[in-house]
């Protein structure tokens, strides 16, 4: 692509996924079932590293 990283970041954000409590359960258990598969494969970290720099 044509961005690159060209110093440390300014700050540390945090991102999260919010489903109201009692809701949308089908929706959360495949988005936590897919989160478990990329970090098991090692996606995650790659994808990370792409984009937010260096998985803590």
């Amino acid at each position: 692509g044509k961005l690159k990283i060209v110093g440390k970041p300014f700050t540390d954000e945090y991102y999260g996924l919010v489903v109201r409590k009692g809701q949308m359960k089908e929706l959360l258990q495949a988005f936590n079932e897919g989160l478990k598969k990329i970090k098991a494969d090692g996606t995650y970290d790659k994808i990370y590293a792409k984009w937010i720099g260096v998985s803590q």
